[in-house]
């Protein structure tokens, strides 16, 4: 996750929804930004909800757009490239500690997926992407201060049913601008028989990033 999108959270540090969340999340919530988490992680049981002035909060819930696009005899040709990961980042409060939480959605081009559409999770493997239907899921905690990864890990298995990916693409026709769209789903993910969450969100995209890949 960047620094700079994770810095930009910090300035919000007191602007978490007090909303209780919903006892059991079996959907998306729509378009309006939101966060909520149910479910258990690395054994802490989680019930999160961000809403209302919180969620329309750009430095409080946003995500990150990340695109690859080749190179080919000097120039960038974006009509060959993809984003290849989305990042979800939230200011929350666990157990009245406050943590920077991101949610990773790796290896899928979610850009390219109509509204309804299901992306299976599975394990990563660095070494072997997974098939282009498929995802890869990775949860974070860092520390909202220092910026320390704290925790993460990747899920075995789950879904992501995509919502919405909005945005128009500049005259490249591939990266939307930094500051235009959002994403939003319903996203289940499980790493062991205990440690599974359900959740649904919709965040204002506020950065993007773009590797170009020589060829």
């Amino acid at each position: 996750m960047a620094r700079a999108a994770i810095a930009a959270l910090i300035v919000a540090l007191c602007a978490c929804s007090t909303n209780p969340p919903p006892a059991e999340i079996t959907s998306w919530a729509g378009t309006t930004p939101h966060l909520e988490v149910v479910g258990m992680v690395n054994g802490e049981a989680l019930s999160i909800s961000l809403t209302d002035a919180a969620a329309s909060d750009p430095t409080t819930l946003h995500c990150l757009r990340r695109y690859e696009v080749p190179i080919v005899n000097g120039k960038r040709v974006d009509a060959r490239g993809r984003l290849f990961e989305f990042v979800v980042s939230a200011l929350v409060t666990v157990a009245g500690e406050q943590r920077l939480l991101a949610l990773d959605v790796n290896q899928h081009d979610t850009q390219s997926d109509a509204p309804g559409t299901s992306v299976t999770i599975v394990p990563r493997d660095d070494e072997h992407p997974p098939p282009s239907a498929d995802a890869w899921f990775d949860w974070q905690w860092r520390q909202p201060a220092s910026l320390q990864l704290t925790y993460e890990a990747a899920a075995l298995e789950g879904t992501f049913a995509v919502g919405e990916h909005t945005g128009a693409p500049d005259a490249g026709g591939l990266v939307v601008p930094a500051g235009e769209g959002a994403i939003g789903g319903f996203l289940t993910a499980q790493w062991s028989v205990v440690d599974k969450v359900t959740l649904s969100f919709t965040a204002a995209c506020t950065e993007d990033t773009v590797e170009e890949i020589l060829y």
